[in-house]
């Protein structure tokens, strides 16, 4: 996706263009610098407290957005859109400690939700509490079960109770491709993000009703992507619906490696410190949940500079939907109701409360681009691989058809104009008489230059005959 604004006039809290616009190195992410984070309220606190974490910065990042989103998201909205993140970590086993954020993540959401439910409940006996948050809260689950524990959830799909259903799944990967269920995953995902009432029609019990307005949060972790993900899970709009964040091995730093005796010592001491956070989170919440009693939801206001930058956001999506017609175009047409999410949250982070709205500016939207900038060059690999290679034996997918390969490489094309013929034959792991085939195609059908025996390539013409 293009580097968003053409559109930029003043900005209205001293940013400039080249904080939106400028390249954004992966590296960024890859190393502590708190610096960044300075003035942004409880983001910075917990990015300090995180310091001695040797995970990805951004999975650091994405595990507190869902924080954030699951304690004092749910009392938010923008017209009839929610801050229901959902999330996936995902990378090879053992080197980025996921299933460790997950435990700082559940253990910080715990804190603030004892704080806040005996403040508004207070007539909840102590031993209900921990069976109301087992209850609004599933670790793992087949799809069916947890169809069939959203019923029991007091008040989870009432607008006018703001309860909710967390879904935090360590082995994400392996639900996703779980057969012989009654229910796709992928289906009552969409529906629960979306918040729409839903019925499951179900053979051996009675029909499982997704409540109007139910508000569900993911976060989740599993191994590479192309173990899991196909075709379809784009298509059918799981990568829209979900921040899938995926860190490839190469863009580890090692060398911040917190070392195995200092280990246990480092995580007692952030837990200790992410829970003072989850502490001042349960009081935000009793805050906004007053807030919501007077007026229901509290309504999101967006600055002129803020509503630019989405427009403009959604513009480019649609556009490069246009031009390309491929997997990382179709994945990236929710870009702005991510960007609107994020930006939300990071408004949040300094209760950014005014006139009884939230008010988001176009630092906030700028703040949470740069993330959603790192999360597209990841997507783009991961559709990438999806869309051409076979998860076991690393060879074309016959089986989609000879013009999605075709339409794929055109792409990759479209988007590098000249180089080496031999990096697009790595990149889809082309067979050399396949790899011939296609060129063949593209060539009879296009501008494109192509000299073999100096592995180079050239186009000068976007247009393609069909």
């Amino acid at each position: 996706m293009s580097n968003i604004p053409e559109f930029w006039d003043e900005p209205e809290t001293g940013a400039t263009e080249g904080n939106i616009i400028a390249e954004f190195e992966p590296s960024d992410w890859s190393e502590p610098n708190i610096s960044k984070y300075k003035g942004k309220g409880l983001l910075e606190d917990y990015m300090k407290a995180m310091s001695n974490m040797d995970s990805p910065e951004i999975f650091k990042l994405l595990t507190f957005f869902h924080t954030l989103s699951w304690t004092i998201g749910r009392f938010f909205k923008w017209e009839h859109k929610r801050l229901n993140l959902m999330v996936i970590l995902s990378s090879r086993p053992g080197v980025t400690h996921r299933s460790t954020l997950l435990n700082i993540d559940y253990e910080m959401r715990k804190t603030a939700y004892m704080r806040y439910l005996p403040l508004v409940k207070k007539s909840q006996k102590d031993k209900n509490l921990d069976r109301d948050w087992d209850e609004g809260n599933i670790m793992s689950g087949t799809p069916q079960g947890i169809a069939d524990a959203i019923p029991n959830l007091d008040g989870i799909g009432s607008y006018k109770k703001p309860y909710l259903l967390s879904i935090q799944d360590g082995e994400f990967g392996q639900t996703l491709k779980s057969e012989n269920t009654k229910i796709d995953f992928l289906t009552l995902l969409t529906r629960l993000k979306d918040g729409d009432r839903y019925r499951f029609e179900l053979t051996s019990k009675d029909p499982r009703v997704i409540a109007q307005g139910t508000y569900a949060t993911l976060l989740g972790s599993c191994q590479e992507p192309d173990m899991y993900l196909n075709v379809n899970h784009v298509r059918q709009g799981l990568m829209r619906r979900i921040l899938l964040c995926y860190v490839p091995n190469e863009r580890l730093e090692y060398k911040n490696r917190v070392s195995f005796s200092k280990f246990g010592k480092s995580i007692t001491k952030i837990t200790k410190d992410t829970n003072k956070i989850g502490e001042r989170l349960g009081d935000r919440m009793v805050k906004y949940k007053q807030m919501y009693n007077k007026n229901g939801l509290i309504p999101i206001d967006l600055s002129e500079g803020a509503l630019k930058i989405l427009d403009r956001v959604e513009q480019q999506s649609f556009e490069n939907e246009k031009q390309f017609h491929d997997l990382i175009s179709m994945s990236s047409l929710s870009d702005v109701d991510h960007l609107l999410m994020l930006s939300s949250l990071v408004a949040l982070c300094n209760d950014s409360i005014k006139n009884g709205s939230l008010y988001v500016l176009d630092t906030d939207v700028t703040f949470a681009w740069d993330i959603l900038n790192e999360l597209q060059e990841q997507r783009s690999q991961i559709c990438w691989e999806i869309g051409l290679v076979d998860e076991e034996n690393k060879h074309l997918r016959y089986s989609e058809g000879v013009k999605i390969y075709i339409d794929n490489v055109w792409s990759y094309i479209l988007r590098r104009p000249q180089g080496k013929l031999t990096d697009i034959q790595k990149q889809f792991y082309l067979p050399e008489n396949d790899f011939v085939d296609v060129l063949k195609f593209l060539k009879k059908t296009t501008k494109l230059n192509i000299d073999k025996s100096a592995d180079w390539y050239k186009f000068s013409d976007s247009k393609r005959k069909h």
